[in-house]
């Protein structure tokens, strides 16, 4: 879903117009959107690239919806010759005015704006999919919609803003990635403050004391220098608590720091609470979020881990249970 700098404009058309992936949204909600600056309840179903565009009409309409935002998806190119493109795009917009269903938007998504400070590619991306949306626009659709911003694109670009934006992971506190950050900070942009909305939570299944010279998890990668006392936390890997983190993090117990010993386990964890005072059974414990005067942030959590706070976070289980605060 990205515009390859290297399009010529017929490619550009060929490509929005037959895109390989179609968001279906809620009828109306590109013009509601700009009008109110607000967009309640959307829904989007990603279609299968191999789906003719007859089948997407057919689901639209069928699902109820009066308006369509198509993708651009330039990574995978499609060998159309001038002449079949023209007949492509005429087919497509005649297929959906005869079906009642408004090509509504043209959407795509940067290549590379959250892991640079160089945003050069990111800026001929723009450009070019502001050029092919005005096109479009003078191909007899003058009410369409771009949408290209996301949340790093959203918080550096106001010129990126176009008609809408989708703020993905900065819509819950989170900073997309330090460049973006630094970005921010060379911009004069870092006045945006973004607060975490995630608060991961477990609590205490069992404390018990383990002798010095014993062994604490699978593998014995972990043995104790003294008597130690041993808090058993009920979430491991299948809930998302990364097997990374064996011995490299840490939980927030009574607001103070508990170290992860020995390997992460499929259902369990187990953490030193020893300066941690009167910890007993049913204890809250926070693995990612804050506690007193502490934080355990998914940037931490996901440097622990080796990777970044968008898996970190789409990783939690759905088992787990999601309580809106």
């Amino acid at each position: 879903m990205i515009p390859n700098t290297q399009l010529t404009r017929r490619q550009f058309l060929t490509e929005t117009i037959s895109a390989a992936v179609v968001s279906l949204v809620i009828p109306r909600f590109a013009l509601a959107a700009q009008r109110k600056m607000q967009m309640k309840l959307s829904f989007m179903t990603f279609v299968c690239p191999t789906w003719p565009i007859e089948k997407i009409v057919k689901f639209a309409k069928e699902a109820g919806y009066d308006g369509v935002e198509i993708r651009v998806d330039a990574q995978h190119k499609h060998d159309i010759s001038s002449k079949s493109s023209a007949a492509v795009r005429r087919q497509t917009k005649k297929l959906f005015a005869d079906a009642g269903v408004e090509i509504a938007a043209v959407a795509t998504h940067f290549a590379d704006v959250e892991d640079t400070t160089d945003h050069a590619y990111a800026r001929r991306q723009l450009a070019t999919f502001r050029e092919g949306l005005a096109a479009l626009r003078e191909e007899g659709l003058p009410n369409l919609k771009g949408d290209i911003a996301n949340s790093a694109a959203t918080i550096l670009w106001p010129e990126a803003h176009v008609d809408m934006v989708r703020v993905g992971i900065s819509a819950y506190g989170m900073w997309p990635s330090t460049e973006t950050f630094v970005s921010a900070a060379l911009t004069h942009r870092d006045r945006v403050v973004l607060r975490p909305a995630l608060t991961w939570k477990t609590r205490v299944a069992q404390v018990k004391t383990v002798p010095a010279g014993k062994y604490v998890g699978y593998g014995r990668t972990y043995r104790t220098t003294h008597d130690t006392r041993i808090a058993v936390l009920p979430v491991g890997y299948y809930d998302g608590y990364d097997r990374r983190l064996s011995g490299a993090a840490y939980v927030l117990v009574r607001g103070m720091r508990a170290q992860v010993r020995g390997r992460v386990c499929m259902n369990m964890v187990m953490v030193d609470v020893g300066d941690v005072p009167g910890v007993r059974a049913g204890d809250e414990v926070v693995l990612i979020g804050r506690s007193g005067d502490d934080a355990v942030t998914a940037e931490q959590f996901a440097s622990w881990a080796g990777t970044i706070n968008y898996e970190v976070t789409t990783r939690i289980a759905e088992s787990v249970p999601r309580i809106a605060v």
